[in-house]
């Protein structure tokens, strides 16, 4: 009988393997036959019939491949894998109730096995398919308040209150509101809720008691189509990879997360901890004055202790005494928004909203705090601005969240507008587009489409209808271009027009294809069209791109490059307009205006001061004009020129042997002595 067993065993095994091979090669239904031969041999073991689980899945027959899976489990009762795929098959087959029922045994098993960060991603799972599942926001809360990361902790709280709102139980909804806020004093999303619960409209007799109307929704409270943190992994604040339990993590103090993390805190957080660490490396620096470092030190202790009004009071009297700076500023506005006085929070926030180390969160925590205040329309603007605040073109699978952080909060502030439809179809769309495969090459071809700004490109097609129609399109409309079919390229963009006439990148390709047609005049008309439209939507960047894209095909239009000046006069940008006058000065020069010319550089001669020094306008605008006289042989007005360039550089030659030649031309052989002498 041992015999027997040992070669039964053999024969098994050497099945298993045969499947393997063959499974590697991508053949998957021979795969299935072996393994259904192994397990006749062997009935016991729940690896294989997770290898046939697999098998029947890849080659589709899913009815079988659920029956293999649940044969796993009658064997190993909390065999994850099993569990896993079971789960993503109901789901697939649209079993949604069903699929949630499995994850939440697939997290209890993850925990009797102590692998919580692998139930923190089940019970993700498990909201995703019924987002009203209060066990799973219940277990996820404990799960983060364990890992010390309050800020997920308040998230998966006011998630549950939500849900006991939208049941009517108006008490509990008001409690864990409250506990979230106790979790993270300056969630935004917390206080509004909390508001809007107490509001007496909200129910009827009072704040606190009886039903809540509008058919289960509480009240007043904003309509969403499920919390915004019920989507799958890389789609929202419980990303499985926020969990705190990883192997190599370390929870902090400010529930952030150790070296060995994969996802960090919120923006706001992460500039908290920039701010409080330069502050502190500054006490080593040796032309610090002693007074305001020390000043410095005890209100970083102090905020470290908690003790928020007077950490407050000593940043104060840091600025006061002269010691303001960015790290100040913004560490002062953090407090004063944990102290709910948001709008010396917005005070602070806007003289860093410049500062490339500060200018993101800056514009996110001016977000919360106009959130709080009841000011969305507000709120919305700031959000924005803290999205174009992101180099999405530098955005890693990794750092989704911080890019997620953002979007969510324009979608609070469409919300609280009243915009309800518009805030569903922008998050329901930056959901899918998230969870698509390859959605990072997605967003290089929108910015590539649009010039290179990702954020402001990624933006449009998330509020554009039909988003993914209007990709395909432009992906063919590139296609057919590069086959040389035009005409098909131009015809596919006007067909998506007509639905989406106000998503610009089409224009912009719509440019590109009119050029690649032979019909320049059209594409640069087209190219200052839709300058103009970003210029009325105040996206100065976006209009100048498209300004710059039409002088490339047409340098010497003269009307294009002094709207581009124009707009760098108009923003301060003075190096950039000197470059342009410059340039449009020879373009007049091109085209035998040498008056128009000399007039364009005499505009930027006034404004050369105001440039940066270290780029000498002066000297290169003096040249040029030089040049030009010269040319035009107006001696006298050549020589003055160069007199303006000697007297800043008399040591170059070139310069003083144009203005001897210029002065002998002029009859001024007494001068030119003179220079001559000075020059030898």
């Amino acid at each position: 009988m041992a015999i027997e067993t040992q070669s039964n065993l053999r024969a098994y095994q050497e099945l298993l393997d045969r499947g393997h091979d063959l499974a590697w090669t991508g053949n998957w239904e021979g795969a299935a036959d072996l393994y259904k031969r192994a397990i006749s041999l062997r009935g016991d073991d729940p690896d294989a019939y997770i290898d046939l689980g697999l098998a029947l899945y890849e080659s589709g027959d899913m009815r079988e491949a659920l029956k293999a899976y649940e044969k796993a489990l009658v064997v190993s009762p909390d065999n994850v894998q099993a569990l896993q795929k079971i789960g993503e098959i109901q789901a697939n087959q649209g079993e949604k109730m069903q699929a949630a029922n499995i994850y939440l045994l697939l997290a209890d098993s993850h925990m009797k096995a102590r692998q919580p960060a692998e139930a923190v991603r089940a019970w993700q799972q498990v909201i995703r398919h019924d987002p009203m599942n209060r066990l799973a926001y219940s277990r996820l809360a404990d799960a983060y308040g364990r890992g010390r990361r309050n800020d997920l902790a308040a998230q998966a709280t006011i998630a549950l209150a939500r849900v006991h709102a939208a049941s009517r139980e108006v008490e509990t909804a008001i409690s864990l509101a409250e506990k979230a806020i106790s979790l993270q004093p300056d969630f935004a999303q917390a206080h509004q809720l909390l508001t809007t619960l107490r509001e007496p409209a909200a129910v009827p007799g009072g704040p606190n008691t009886g039903p809540l109307p509008g058919g289960g929704r509480t009240g007043n409270l904003p309509k969403t189509s499920g919390p915004l943190w019920s989507r799958p992994k890389g789609t929202g604040v419980f990303d499985p990879d926020n969990d705190p339990f990883g192997e190599d993590s370390e929870a902090t103090p400010e529930g952030g997360r150790g070296a060995g993390g994969e996802s960090g805190p919120s923006p706001t957080e992460l500039a908290k901890r920039r701010a409080l660490e330069s502050m502190a490396e500054a006490f080593f620096d040796e032309d610090a004055d002693l007074e305001i470092q020390g000043l410095k030190g005890r209100a970083i202790n102090l905020q470290a202790e908690g003790k928020v009004d007077e950490a407050a009071g000593l940043f104060e009297q840091v600025i006061d005494a002269g010691g303001g700076s960015e790290d100040v500023y913004y560490a002062l506005g953090t407090l004063y928004q944990e102290m709910l006085q948001f709008d010396n929070a917005i005070q602070q926030f806007q003289k860093v909203t410049e500062s490339k180390a500060y200018a993101l969160a800056a514009y996110f925590a001016i977000g919360q705090s106009y959130q709080s205040q009841g000011r969305p329309d507000a709120a919305l603007q700031s959000f924005q601005a803290a999205m174009k605040a992101i180099d999405l073109k530098k955005v890693t699978y990794e750092q989704v969240d911080e890019v997620i952080g953002i979007y969510e909060g324009l979608a609070d502030s469409y919300q609280a507008k009243g915009e309800e439809d518009q805030a569903e179809h922008f998050i329901t769309q930056l959901a899918d587009f998230l969870i698509s495969r390859n959605w990072n090459d997605k967003l290089q071809e929108l910015t590539a489409r649009q010039g290179g700004s990702a954020a402001e490109s990624f933006s449009d097609y998330l509020e554009v209808e039909d988003s993914e129609e209007i990709l395909a399109a432009t992906k063919n409309a590139k296609k057919y271009q590069e086959k040389g079919a035009i005409r098909a390229g131009i015809e596919e963009l006007y067909h998506v027009l007509t639905k989406a006439p106000f998503y610009l990148p089409l224009h912009l390709q719509l440019a590109e294809l009119f050029m690649a047609d032979g019909r320049p005049e059209d594409a640069v008309a087209k190219l200052v069209m839709t300058a103009e439209v970003y210029l009325a939507r105040a996206n100065m960047s976006q209009g100048i791109q498209a300004l710059k894209r039409a002088l490339v095909i047409a340098p010497t239009d003269q009307n294009v490059r002094g709207k581009v000046i124009d707009l760098y006069m108009k923003h301060g940008e003075i190096d950039a307009a000197l470059e342009n006058y410059i340039l449009l000065a020879e373009g007049f020069y091109q085209l035998a205006q040498g008056e128009r010319a000399i007039e364009k550089l005499n505009a930027a001669l006034s404004l050369a001061p105001r440039g940066n020094p270290e780029l000498e306008w002066l000297l290169k605008i003096q040249r040029r004009l030089a040049d030009i006289y010269m040319q035009r042989l107006d001696w006298r007005r050549a020589a003055v020129a160069y007199e303006a360039i000697h007297d800043k550089h008399p040591d170059d030659l070139e310069v003083s042997q144009n203005l001897i030649d210029l002065y002998f031309k002029m009859g001024a052989e007494e001068r030119a002595q003179g220079l001559i002498e000075n020059t030898a």
